[in-house]
């Protein structure tokens, strides 16, 4: 990505559907210089699809994911080892607050400077496809920014009146402050079966069409757009995005990209599937 270094990587484990874990890395971007949109705040934080978990030993020791994986073990024979060697199973999403503080305090950038992002699909659990409670990440991540916004994947679930004061759910409206504003819509385009916050395609474009309509300057989705091949998404995303008469920085997940900052006219599209990226201002 222009304008951003890959200054970490934290490994943890997914889930495959056959019952195998995956050794995976997940990286921390950070990015200067990019003309996102951060408003009052010293810094901005994006990230999507944490599905996965970490190691740890117990009582918030080291993490010791690498150390421990061993490609031959399915996630029903990992919990009996972990339990004998007491070690901690931890979602990938619990650990990443605790990794942004540690970042945070080295650049001397307090609660009060931070806004995050949560772009969906948060769920931790060793099951490929699971759906969860994200509540108890979502809170996590409150406890060390002065707003969280999030929008839930087609993975997660959420007890709105369980949130924290600083933890705003978005779905079809845009929080403003101090000039900055974030419009979010929650789910995808799909069947409500599958999970209650999602939506028919005609009723996602409604949504975005009222979310557009105030002009935000961030858009905060889980689906991306669907742009070029290679670069799949939600056609519907697209089709409104494109004739947006002002510019406009997306933040989204769900679709692997090959590469994550893709600019189209006015439309600036940052792809956090699987990574945690960091923006600060421009000084």
């Amino acid at each position: 990505m222009d304008g951003c270094v890959r200054v970490m990587d934290v490994p943890y484990l997914v889930p495959l559907r056959d019952g195998r874990l995956v050794l995976e890395r997940l990286p921390f971007f950070v990015c200067r210089g990019t003309n996102f949109p951060i408003g009052p705040f010293q810094s901005v934080m994006a990230v999507a699809d944490l599905q996965g978990a970490v190691l740890r030993m117990q009582d918030g020791g080291a993490l010791i994911t690498e150390a421990l994986y061993d490609q031959e073990v399915t996630v029903d024979e990992l919990f009996p080892i972990v339990q004998e060697l007491g070690v901690e199973v931890i979602p990938a999403a619990a650990v990443v607050p605790e990794v942004l503080e540690r970042f945070f305090q080295e650049l001397a950038i307090s609660e009060e400077g931070r806004l995050y992002l949560l772009a969906g699909d948060l769920c931790g659990e060793l099951e490929r496809g699971a759906t969860c409670d994200v509540t108890d990440h979502w809170n996590a991540f409150g406890q060390g920014a002065a707003q969280v916004l999030g929008v839930l994947g087609n993975h997660d679930l959420v007890e709105v009146g369980h949130l924290a004061a600083n933890v705003r759910l978005l779905d079809g409206e845009v929080w403003w402050r101090e000039g900055l504003g974030v419009g979010g819509i929650s789910g995808i385009v799909g069947r409500k079966s599958r999970n209650p916050w999602n939506r028919d395609r005609e009723e996602f474009r409604k949504v975005l069409g009222k979310v557009l309509a105030e002009r935000p300057p961030v858009l905060l989705l889980h689906p991306p757009p669907a742009l070029d091949r290679g670069y799949a998404g939600e056609p519907v995303v697209w089709e409104m995005l494109r004739d947006h008469p002002v510019p406009i920085h997306v933040i989204c997940g769900h679709k692997d990209w090959p590469e994550r900052r893709v600019r189209r006219g006015h439309v600036e599209i940052w792809n956090v599937e699987g990574a945690v990226v960091v923006f600060l201002g421009d000084d």
